[in-house]
């Protein structure tokens, strides 16, 4: 009896041992997988975390391209992309007397390569743009919406947001019809209208001088879904 008591007790004791080698070795264990997954965690506390890359506004992206072909005349033809299909760009200008008339494009190939309407106007802002200094093509914004031309002082190109529906060139359109005693036509009025009513923005190139008087030309743009179109450009040399 007393040597099954021995036995016993030798039982005991091993299971006794092996117990607490298996939590000390589960305990290890589990300790080394917390280590092993504090080491993967990214660190979110630090002081200094990564900033995401600030993007550049769409917008100034376009005109800065804009800007940069129109000072190239090799280069015009790549701003055709810049032109909504079906519905192409128009420019006005200085017509006879104190009145003003428009043309309308869908390419900007040729664009004042003397042999269209309007040359002599578009051949001039090409130039013009072209010796312009860099910085005063850099386009700035203001939080005035709605500004007039011809009443704007600062020197500079800026972007203006157009809050009030425009009539640029059915406005345009009616006066000229007015003038040869003519009725205007209403596809030629609709067809107006739906290019002027998609502008949202105008650049107002304050950057021009003629015989020391100070004037402006303005590029009026349309956002139509993502994309940015050249809807009309004045060169009548203060604005619409």
């Amino acid at each position: 009896m007393n040597e099954t008591f021995m036995k016993l007790n030798r039982f005991l004791l091993f299971t006794l041992a092996a117990c607490l080698f298996s939590c000390q070795s589960d305990e290890n264990g589990n300790q080394e997988n917390k280590d092993s997954l504090a080491t993967n965690t990214p660190d979110t506390s630090a002081k200094n975390p990564v900033q995401p890359k600030k993007e550049e506004p769409p917008f100034e992206t376009e005109y800065t391209e804009v800007a940069e072909k129109l000072r190239s005349p090799e280069k015009l033809k790549e701003l055709d992309k810049y032109i909504q299909p079906g519905v192409g760009f128009y420019v006005i200008n200085s017509g006879p007397g104190a009145y003003q008339e428009y043309q309308h494009y869908n390419s900007f190939e040729g664009f004042g390569g003397g042999d269209g309407p309007g040359p002599e106007a578009v051949s001039r802002f090409l130039e013009n743009v072209k010796k312009s200094k860099a910085e005063d093509l850099k386009l700035q914004y203001t939080d005035l919406t709605d500004i007039y031309e011809c009443n704007f002082e600062k020197r500079g190109t800026f972007a203006v947001l157009v809050t009030q529906n425009l009539d640029i060139l059915s406005g345009l359109y009616e006066n000229l019809q007015k003038q040869i005693d003519q009725e205007a036509d209403k596809a030629e009025l609709d067809k107006l209208n739906d290019a002027e009513g998609s502008i949202t923005t105008k650049v107002i190139m304050n950057i021009f001088e003629s015989k020391g008087d100070k004037y402006a030309e303005t590029i009026y743009f349309s956002m139509v879904g993502d994309n940015w179109y050249i809807t009309a450009i004045d060169l009548s040399e203060c604005g619409a």
